[in-house]
């Protein structure tokens, strides 16, 4: 799981920067028969796209990771070809520590359309999470959360469902789950009772009975608003954790994953289900850590009055850029001119150059060392050396 702590979108309002309202009012000057929905939409597309050309020290979150110990106890069984794995009494699993509701409106429509689930508390419900409704009927289903209000949620339901279902998730969800060190990951969807889990694939192996399993977090989500791990650190161990390593390096150097414990990776994987970059942690964790980070978020979109461009990104930029635009809205309009629109143009790239400069004054962000992500070996660390010290 991986927390970000609270940015400050803005850079201090009209006394910094020019307010979208006053972005607004400077382009429609050049061109008063812009219509204003197209102005502000080419004020954030020239955000976006001056965001795209490079990292931006102004853009720049912390946040944590936080993994929980790994779960081994009791013994399952493991069916080839089934998604659910079924635990002995030893293993108690929890059910619904994440979030425990029930329906407050039936489900009337089951045709796997998008639709508002209302609950009867949202409590423990967020964007991304795999919710398990059951009404004791043979329509017991998982639904990925797309999205959330104060009172209902987003979801795309096969099934209907009867008013007073219930609605639980619990903390095992969006971990992984295996068998041994010689099977691969699977995700775990559901949890149904404190002795059945549901898997995101069928189980592809040998069936297996009575035998040992850990639950752990080898992959890590980030926030949808994050474009990059910037830095993140092993504060238990003393190291920084290395970066970007793709899914082919680890599957060259251990296939298997055999190897456990103190993390010193961050490595590449696939987006989840709703797009949010996901990493893989390695050596797999079976203990309970906290990894600070550093990363880059997304800019937001400006959509009040009072919102401003985000630090290091000035509003005169984008105002040279859209004003650029809005003269080349209409070839008839008297306030049509391609020469204007194009010095304007020009002034925005200086504008670019200028203020990509002043960035790297405030955060240098162009320093990469490669060094740091090879050779493939643990960077050790304080803590490390202590415990190992022979003397």
């Amino acid at each position: 799981m991986s927390y970000t702590g609270p940015t400050q979108p803005y850079a201090g309002g009209a006394a910094v920067q020019e307010n979208f309202r006053g972005m607004i009012d400077h382009v429609l000057s050049y061109n008063p028969e812009a219509p204003v929905q197209i102005i502000k939409r080419r004020l954030n597309t020239r955000l976006r796209q001056i965001q795209d050309r490079r990292m931006w020290g102004g853009l720049l979150i912390r946040g944590e990771l936080s993994i929980p110990a790994a779960v081994s106890s009791g013994s399952v069984t493991a069916t080839r070809g089934s998604n659910l794995v079924q635990g002995d009494a030893f293993t108690a699993w929890p059910v619904n520590d994440k979030a425990s509701t029930t329906l407050l409106n039936a489900i009337t429509i089951g045709s796997g359309e998008y639709q508002d689930i209302i609950p009867t508390s949202m409590s423990g419900i967020e964007v991304g999470d795999f919710v398990l409704i059951d009404d004791g009927l043979a329509n017991q289903e998982v639904l990925l959360v797309i999205a959330v209000t104060l009172t209902s949620f987003k979801a795309k339901p096969l099934n209907t469902h009867l008013a007073g279902a219930t609605i639980t998730e619990s903390s095992l969800v969006r971990r992984q789950w295996r068998l041994g060190v010689t099977r691969p990951f699977y995700n775990i969807r559901g949890v149904t009772s404190a002795n059945q889990l549901i898997l995101d694939l069928p189980y592809g192996h040998s069936s297996a009975a009575g035998v040992a399993y850990q639950i752990v977090l080898a992959y890590v989500s980030m926030g949808q608003n994050t474009r990059m791990i910037w830095s993140v650190v092993n504060t238990a161990q003393g190291w920084r954790l290395k970066l970007n390593m793709p899914q082919e390096v680890l599957n060259t150097y251990d296939a298997w994953r055999q190897t456990t414990g103190w993390v010193y990776m961050l490595n590449d994987y696939i987006p989840d289900e709703i797009g949010r970059f996901q990493y893989e942690l390695y050596p797999t964790p079976s203990l309970e850590q906290g990894f600070p980070f550093l990363a880059y978020r997304t800019v937001e979109n400006m959509v009040e009055d009072e919102d401003t461009p985000p630090p290091a990104i000035p509003s005169h930029m984008l105002v040279n850029g859209a004003i650029s635009d809005v003269l080349l809205l209409n070839p008839k309009s008297p306030y049509y001119n391609p020469s204007a629109a194009a010095e304007f143009n020009r002034q925005h790239e200086s504008d670019y150059i200028n203020s990509a400069m002043a960035d790297d004054s405030i955060y240098m962000n162009n320093l990469m060392w490669a060094y740091s992500n090879y050779p493939f070996e643990n960077g050790r660390g304080a803590a490390y050396y202590q415990s190992h010290d022979a003397g």
